[in-house]
């Protein structure tokens, strides 16, 4: 059986040394994130509406280059409408920020339901079932949390849990820091 060998900057210290400040970079956008979730929200809309709208820019003019394919007006078509969404995000972020929390909703009430599902599948054959279940409660009873609220919800959902992922990350890396030893500080 193979061992794994992590690369040499990993082991001796030159990437360690980095993990202090990128900890505390990821800590302290995740705190602020967290304590103006607004403004994070608007940032992340802003974010995504300006990359839809490159992205969708890229796909239009890649399908205008291959014009000799059959299909390259449907793909223009559909590019084209990928880089309307990011414009209409960015001329429209209060909209964007709604439409995006609609989505994680979506997400939310999706794995709620099925982690449900597939909990009580697993019931007769796995002890932990239950945490599943609860988990998919869980999601199934913040989605319906944030639908009720919504459209006011839009307005800090996406920043505080940007905020909470860049707090979580943050303190993972401290975490990985701390135990790598003396020598990586």
């Amino acid at each position: 059986m193979a061992t794994l060998r992590l690369p040499p900057m990993v082991t001796d210290g030159g990437v360690r040394s980095g993990l202090g400040w990128l900890a505390a970079s990821f800590l302290l956008l995740g705190a602020v994130s967290i304590l103006v979730p607004a403004a994070a929200t608007l940032a992340v809309t802003l974010l995504v509406a300006a990359t839809l709208l490159f992205w969708g820019g890229l796909g239009v003019w890649m399908s205008l280059s291959l014009r000799d394919l059959p299909e390259w007006k449907l793909s223009a078509a559909a590019f084209g409408l990928v880089a309307a969404l990011g414009l209409a995000f960015l001329v429209f972020p209060g909209a964007g920020a709604e439409v995006m929390t609609l989505f994680v909703v979506a997400g939310f009430l999706i794995e709620g339901v099925f982690s449900i599902l597939f909990a009580l599948r697993l019931s007769g054959r796995a002890s932990g079932w239950g945490w599943m279940a609860a988990s998919g409660a869980a999601a199934l009873v913040l989605g319906l949390v944030v639908l009720i609220g919504w459209p006011d919800t839009a307005t800090w959902l996406l920043g505080l849990l940007i905020g909470v992922n860049f707090l979580t990350t943050g303190a993972a890396l401290l975490a990985l820091r701390v135990t790598m030893g003396p020598a990586a500080r």
